[in-house]
């Protein structure tokens, strides 16, 4: 007996590669009847690589039930049925058929065929009865020339009104046979396409919604290795009038499937190495004191610059409308600065110029070195000014920690501001050391939205790490521009980004060539996981021809110097360049974007005219762009290609929401007490808890 429950089968690589999942099999039960029905029950499995069979059967007795199953095969049958009693044996009759096999609330997609049955060179087969029950076999593409069951090696006899197959029956309830090109294939020349073939061979009447000729997976799966559940929701079935007996769809329920995110053993090794992140990102540092500073009378320039804090203070500044800002610059110390909203319209800071003429005296309006700065929730500007000689980065950091968590950062959006560079400047060396001492410096941006005419990232480092998290980077530069720096034969550094959307005139990610004349020995490495490269921003004509996912310039990949590992992203169509070379050939295609980086570095990548789509086109306007400027198409297949069925690239109403300051919880006096509110939704005490 066999019992499989919540478990998954992978044979990766594309081609097929002729392996069985599970093997049932039994040479003693064909000469004797067995004292106990040999069991065998599949519960929550999912089975997932082309050539590779789900299921092999080869007993005359079995009770089998696959339920609340995945199986995508691709070239190979689904379920291979074999076996058949010892020559001179007779068959002993039996109250029930001596192999039942029973598919309920299971979903099987193939290439080739679902059912494949064998019992070559005998007359009488076992008497084996087949059911399908709220269940969905569908054929894998367009044009393709699977067939729901394949017969050809079984005893079969055209004569006969009562079943052509000998000892074999099939009963379908509720279930869905989608896009096959023929239904069956038998010994006999006789070509059974339509149910009306169907039911002659089977003596019986079906249902005739239950056979379809709409296709649910309209183009062939590039890397079934790579399928996920939700791949196979049943709320996408095309045909819909189809009920189970609780009124549900047929087909198994995605929720009850698990199945691994990486499935290669080289996979497995790289994201091993896959940096955490930071604790101090997911939960702040306190501080038994909280600093305020209101906005309207006070500078936060000046009141960082006096440096009067102890390192680890918490800064709370309130205030409203456009407040200006005189360059920061710490050294040494930690802080993080929580921004309120205060009474009037939504707060917006810009650098303080004192001098017009001169030039700008720091690199941001943040400079911090030697530490960690914490910003939250909060709208930094650009001066629009052409004249202005406002620092060419918002932040500046070196040799730090940065946390950017729910902030809108703004590069000069009406025009094109000569010394503006960008948003975020990050500079590591080998020397540095952060205000802990006993980590790496790291840059870390969450639920927030980045807007520049230039790069919204530059990082220049020789040690640490980038984590993007949830942003939404609308630039007419590079999305990050990395700039490595060697350490020996080493690159210390790796990007880490996970539900990110892109949108950039040039490139979402550029890598410039480490200086050094030998390939390196650790490279740096790109995780990049649900994100989305959406159309690029095109103010004027012409500009976004060139835009591609990630250009590299100098001996980068030559010289082995970075590593892709990608999951579920989707870059849209109008990305023409996915790859972009200094010394060779651009790639365009995405079988060769595979090819450049390997396998197993990239699955599950969603390209062409069905993935990305945007709600709506872009505006031409920069004052026009906001977050929900970025929201997918519901219908589109990049609104449930990530995993768990959610959309690629970033959750917007999130950030919707987190990027505008709130306003600060109004304090009780001494002495008073504050009733609470009464709930919205008042619910009965459930007196049995």
């Amino acid at each position: 007996q066999l019992f499989v429950r919540n478990c998954s089968f992978t044979a990766t690589g594309n081609d097929a590669v002729e392996v069985t999942a599970l093997t049932f099999t039994s040479k003693i039960d064909s000469q004797l009847v067995p004292p106990i029905s040999p069991d065998l029950l599949l519960d929550r499995v999912t089975i997932r690589g082309n050539g590779l069979t789900g299921l092999k059967l080869d007993r005359t007795s079995a009770d089998a039930v696959i339920q609340n199953s995945l199986m995508a095969t691709g070239t190979a049958p689904a379920i291979e049925l074999a076996g058949h009693l010892a020559a001179g044996l007779v068959d002993v009759p039996m109250a029930r058929p001596r192999r039942t096999i029973r598919i309920l609330r299971s979903t099987l997609c193939v290439r080739k065929q679902v059912l494949e049955f064998g019992a070559e060179g005998v007359s009488k087969p076992p008497l084996t009865a087949i059911l399908f029950q709220d269940s969905v076999c569908s054929a894998e593409g367009s044009g393709n020339t699977a067939v729901l069951a394949s017969a050809a090696q079984w005893p079969s006899v055209t004569s006969t009104t009562s079943g052509w197959l000998t000892n074999l029956s099939w009963s379908s309830l509720s279930s869905l046979y989608l896009g096959f090109d023929r239904l069956l294939d038998l010994k006999s020349s006789y070509q059974v396409h339509g149910l009306d073939d169907w039911q002659r061979v089977w003596g019986k009447k079906f249902s005739a919604n239950q056979f379809q000729a709409s296709l649910w997976q309209e183009t062939m799966i590039p890397d079934l290795t790579a399928v996920l559940p939700h791949d196979f929701d049943t709320a996408k079935l095309p045909y819909l009038d189809v009920k189970t007996g609780t009124g549900g769809l047929p087909g198994c329920s995605i929720q009850l499937l698990t199945v691994p995110g990486v499935i290669s053993q080289t996979r497995l090794l790289a994201i091993g190495q896959r940096p955490k992140l930071p604790a101090v990102v997911l939960k702040p540092a306190g501080s038994p004191q909280i600093r305020k500073v209101d906005l309207a009378k006070e500078d936060l320039g000046v009141v960082l610059n006096r440096n009067d804090w102890p390192s680890g203070s918490v800064f709370e500044a309130t205030g409203s409308g456009l407040r200006f800002m005189s360059p920061a610059k710490i050294a040494g110390k930690s802080l993080r600065i929580v921004f309120r909203q205060g009474d009037g319209t939504p707060l917006r800071i810009l650098p303080k110029v004192h001098d017009q003429k001169a030039k700008p005296d720091s690199s941001g309006m943040f400079n911090i070195e030697n530490g960690l700065l914490y910003l939250q929730s909060v709208t930094l500007e650009s001066p629009q000014s052409s004249k202005s000689a406002a620092p060419p980065w918002l932040i500046s950091a070196r040799n730090s920690s940065v946390v950017i968590k729910g902030c809108q950062l703004s590069g000069p959006l009406m025009q094109d501001v000569e010394q503006h560079q960008g948003l975020i400047q990050w500079t590591t060396t080998l020397e540095g050391k952060t205000a802990a001492g006993t980590e790496p410096a790291f840059l870390s941006v969450n639920d927030s939205l980045l807007l520049t005419p230039g790069t919204a990232i530059r990082a220049e480092c020789s040690q640490g790490n980038v984590f993007l998290r949830n942003c939404i980077v609308a630039v007419r530069g590079y999305g990050i521009d990395v700039m490595p720096i060697r350490s020996d034969d080493k690159l210390l550094s790796n990007l880490d980004l996970e539900h990110v959307t892109f949108s950039s005139s040039k490139a979402a990610i550029r890598v410039e060539a480490a200086p050094g004349n030998n390939a390196v020995s650790s490279p740096m490495r790109l995780f990049v996981d649900y994100c989305a490269i959406v159309p690029p921003l095109e103010l004027k004509s012409g500009e976004a021809t060139d835009s591609t996912v990630i250009e590299c310039v100098g001996p980068v990949r030559s010289q082995k110097q970075i590593e892709w590992w990608g999951n579920s992203n989707g870059i849209v169509k109008d990305v023409k360049v996915l790859l972009r070379q200094s010394d060779s050939d651009p790639i365009a295609s995405a079988a060769d974007w595979q090819a450049a980086w390997g396998e197993s570095n990239d699955v599950r990548l969603l390209t062409g005219a069905k993935g990305i789509h945007l709600n709506n086109n872009l505006p031409n306007k920069w004052i026009s762009l906001k977050p929900t400027s970025f929201m997918l198409d519901p219908k589109s297949a990049s609104a449930t290609w990530a995993d768990g069925g959610r959309p690629v690239g970033a959750d917007i109403r999130v950030i919707d929401d987190t990027i505008r300051a709130k306003k600060a919880v109004a304090e009780n006096k001494p002495g008073t007490q504050v009733a609470a509110p009464p709930p919205r939704n008042p619910v009965k005490k459930d007196i049995g808890f």
